[in-house]
C-alpha cells in the first residue's frame, strides 16, 4: 500500500525537513492511436501548468493542516489570483515554472498583482493571508 501524500509530508517533517514543496508535476500518458503505442519514450511524462493547479491547491490545503513548516506551493501559477489561491490554502511562498516558458514576465506580473491586491483589500502583509482558507481540519486518513 502506498503512503498518502499527507503521510509523506508528515514523515518528511519528522525526519527533519524545514520546508516542503507541495506538488509540481503529475505523471501523465498519451497514446498514439495509429501506432497503438505510448507517445513518450518513457511511457509517462510530467503534466504541468494550469491544468494541475486545482490538484496542487488541494494538496497544499491538506498538507498545511498536518505540518507546521513553511510550504512552497507550485503547479500552474499564471497570475496573482492563482498565487493567492496557494497562499490562502497555506503556502508561505509560491513557485512559478511552466508559465515562464511562454510568458517570461509572469513572475513580475504576479508580484505586481499581489501588491495591487493587498493595497486594494487593505492587507498590510501578504503573510496575513497564509492559510486563511483553512477552515476545517482534514479527516484522519483522507488523501
Amino acid at each position: 500500500m502506498r503512503p498518502t501524500p499527507l503521510a509523506v509530508a508528515q514523515a518528511t517533517v519528522a525526519a527533519g525537513a524545514d520546508c516542503l514543496v507541495v506538488a509540481n508535476t503529475w505523471l501523465g500518458m498519451a497514446i498514439d492511436p495509429k501506432k497503438r503505442r505510448p507517445v513518450f519514450a518513457n511511457t509517462f511524462a510530467g503534466l504541468s501548468g494550469p491544468a494541475i493547479r486545482p490538484l496542487a491547491v488541494r494538496l497544499t490545503y491538506q498538507v498545511a493542516q498536518v505540518v507546521d513548516v513553511p510550504i512552497v506551493g507550485c503547479g500552474g501559477i499564471a497570475s496573482a489570483s492563482d498565487a493567492l489561491e496557494f497562499i490562502m490554502a497555506g503556502a508561505t511562498a509560491v513557485q512559478i515554472g511552466t508559465m515562464t516558458f511562454t510568458e517570461p514576465g509572469t513572475m513580475l506580473a504576479v508580484i505586481e498583482g499581489l501588491r495591487a491586491f493587498c493595497e486594494r483589500e487593505g492587507v498590510t502583509a501578504l503573510t496575513d493571508l497564509v492559510g486563511v482558507a483553512n477552515i476545517r481540519p482534514i479527516p484522519e486518513g483522507a488523501a
